[in-house]
């Protein structure tokens, strides 16, 4: 459970620029730290988990948890949707 002495920290720059490598050395130097994985409507990448990497959900399902105010924070990239459900802060 979350406290008031939690501390969110967002890694945010565009594809390909190193966010993943970033938050992976994060989590390791960070006692007790936790991913938010964000939800996608894009096709996984090779390697890529459901559930571990991202979300991934189809277009409908995201734009029925956006219309329900589920998500914490949401963007359009790419003809793809992003966001990260509130219930994972």
């Amino acid at each position: 459970m979350f406290n008031n002495n939690n501390l969110v920290i967002i890694i945010s720059s565009p594809s390909g620029a190193g966010k993943t490598t970033v938050t992976k050395k994060l989590l390791q130097k960070i006692k007790d730290s936790y991913l938010s994985i964000s939800c996608t409507t894009r096709q996984p990448r090779k390697k890529e988990k459901n559930g571990v990497d991202y979300f991934f959900l189809k277009k409908s399902e995201f734009i029925n948890l956006k219309k329900k105010k589920k998500f914490l924070k949401k963007a359009k990239d790419f003809d793809h949707f992003y966001g990260n459900l509130k219930k994972e802060f």
